[in-house]
């Protein structure tokens, strides 16, 4: 996936400075390479020029630390200064909490959040679906990832 202009093109929409966004990826891998130091030099100065303007916080593995992320992330907006909140679609913060007024003035997707097909309970599911109602895997996987950006973004 080209990350790169999806990230100029979202610091395109930071530049205002009071800005209250969300980012939402469809793994953590799109994260990896966001932070990664191998980058293009385009998308760092890209994020760079984000960070001069918002607030920066990203959700982690870590409960407490993404927690703390997220009580900043509400304190900057509460406070008018801007901030920028990189969450991970079907994780913890995308799925339970609500970004409603203020908090998510802006959300971008990146990428389309799909199950992860090698998983045996999902095979399972999968087959049982075609078996026993003749739905096709790929219609069920493309409803189910539409299901859940949907969810993510609004």
């Amino acid at each position: 996936m080209a990350i790169a202009p999806l990230g100029l093109c979202f610091a395109d929409q930071s530049h205002d400075g009071g800005g209250v966004d969300m980012c939402i990826g469809d793994s953590c891998s799109v994260f990896v390479q966001i932070s990664a130091v191998h980058i293009p030099r385009r998308m760092r100065n890209g994020l760079a020029d984000i960070m001069q303007h918002n607030l920066v916080f990203i959700e982690t593995q870590d409960v407490v630390e993404t927690t703390l992320a997220l009580d900043n992330y509400r304190k900057a907006c509460d406070c008018g200064r801007g901030a920028v909140f990189f969450s991970i679609a079907r994780g913890k913060v995308a799925e339970g909490i609500d970004f409603d007024r203020h908090y998510g003035r802006l959300v971008i997707m990146f990428g389309v959040p799909f199950q992860y097909t090698l998983s045996k309970i999902l095979l399972a599911r999968l087959e049982y679906l075609r078996d026993t109602f003749q739905i096709k895997e790929g219609d069920f996987l493309t409803f189910d990832a539409l299901r859940q950006a949907t969810q993510c973004v609004g």
